[in-house]
Order: structure tokens, then sequence, then C-alpha cells
């Protein structure tokens, strides 16, 4: 319990569909002892339970247009998928 961080290592990256948020969002695939591991708009820590947020890092401790950045890295994504290119985040 308490335990949110990601391990270290490559993850491919994948659009579906969230059953707690019933909408599509990145979600990275084979991550070690967590499942459900998302990307995702937020503003402060506190926006999430150990998923990636997105946005702008314009003021200290806080991401701004988290919203629009997400939907660019989505569609990014989508775009990649559709010419059959894998997609993947790395974790250090």
């Amino acid at each position: 319990m308490g335990l949110t961080a990601i391990p270290e290592g490559s993850y491919p990256v994948v659009i579906t569909k969230s059953p707690r948020f019933r909408r599509w969002f990145p979600l990275l695939v084979g991550v070690p002892v967590f499942t459900g591991i998302r990307i995702h708009s937020g503003n402060m820590a506190a926006d999430t339970r150990g998923c990636i947020l997105v946005g702008e890092n314009t003021i200290v401790g806080r991401l701004t247009s988290s919203r629009a950045t997400l939907t660019k890295l989505i569609t990014s994504i989508m775009a990649a998928s559709d010419q059959g290119v894998a997609v993947w985040i790395t974790i250090v």
C-alpha cells in the first residue's frame, strides 16, 4: 500500500477506454506490480494515484494546459498507431 512509483523501464503505450473515466486515454502496458497506469490530465500531484500527468511546467508545483497537452499527445499516439508505429515511454 502506498507504492506509486512506476519502475524504471520502457513500456508500450496504447490508447484504450478507461473503465473508471469512460474516456480514451493512453495506457502503459506491462508495468510490473501495477495495472491501469494511464497518462491523463491533471494540475497537481493530488490529481493522480500514480499515473502520469501531462501539461506545461510554467508554475512551480503545478501543470498548466494539461487537457490541451493530453489531446495533442493522444492525437500523436493515434497517428503513429495508424501508421503501424509502436509508441513506447521510458521511465528513468
